[in-house]
């Protein structure tokens, strides 16, 4: 039972949270839409903080499980190093198939995102900061690897580029991929073009070998 005052509360979190914003949302229109209490958050969560990580956590520390598993098979790899496709690959189809798939959260979960970025909540954004820039920086230092003459600075602005373009592909603002000439498109074909134009970016500054730029990050829904 309290599993699944647990799992209800998580989900009617999750559901509000990206509706209304973290901040604006009152513990106890959560407790009221998963049949719960104050107690039952303050038991499960400690806090609405502590509530709010946990619906971050649960759908991040699996997206980026899925991410780190790819990266690991292909670095596994005894026959030949990975490519830059193939990297980029598993950077990027595991969040567009999150975002289309209701059961790892879907649209909500990547309004939330945008909503738990968009708000000034110091706390909020350090812990996804100290919870997930490692992937970041593993992908980092493999795509060094393709991409030999661009140092650490250079490669860490053009990938806030990548992500920044994986965060429009994922929110769809438009509808565009949905929607494009009547045909529905899913992951897999989205993730196969942005992968070819991420490779294409990345391997012409690499060739470009441009000086150093500021290491600061865009804010981004999955970047580290």
């Amino acid at each position: 039972m309290a599993a699944n005052t647990r799992q209800k509360l998580l989900d009617a979190a999750e559901s509000l949270f990206s509706q209304q914003g973290i901040t604006t949302t009152p513990l106890r229109q959560i407790t009221e839409l998963a049949g719960a209490n104050l107690a039952a958050v303050n038991y499960h969560f400690g806090s609405k903080l502590g509530l709010a990580r946990e619906v971050l956590r649960r759908r991040l520390d699996e997206l980026n499980s899925e991410r780190l598993k790819r990266l690991d098979q292909l670095e596994a790899q005894d026959d030949k190093p990975a490519t830059l496709d193939q990297l980029l690959e598993a950077l990027i189809e595991p969040a567009l198939i999150m975002s289309r798939d209701d059961a790892l959260g879907g649209m909500r979960f990547v309004r939330l995102l945008a909503r738990a970025y968009a708000e000034n909540d110091r706390e909020l954004h350090r812990f996804l900061r100290e919870h997930y820039s490692h992937v970041m920086r593993r992908f980092a230092r493999a795509m060094s690897q393709a991409l030999p003459e661009m140092d650490a600075a250079n490669l860490r602005w053009h990938l806030d580029f990548v992500i920044g373009a994986l965060t429009y592909a994922m929110a769809d603002f438009t509808g565009h991929f949905s929607h494009m000439n009547q045909i529905h498109i899913d992951a897999k074909t989205i993730a196969q073009h942005l992968v070819r134009f991420a490779a294409a970016g990345l391997s012409a500054a690499d060739a470009a070998a441009a000086p150093s730029t500021p290491t600061g990050t865009a804010r981004t829904l999955l970047g580290g």
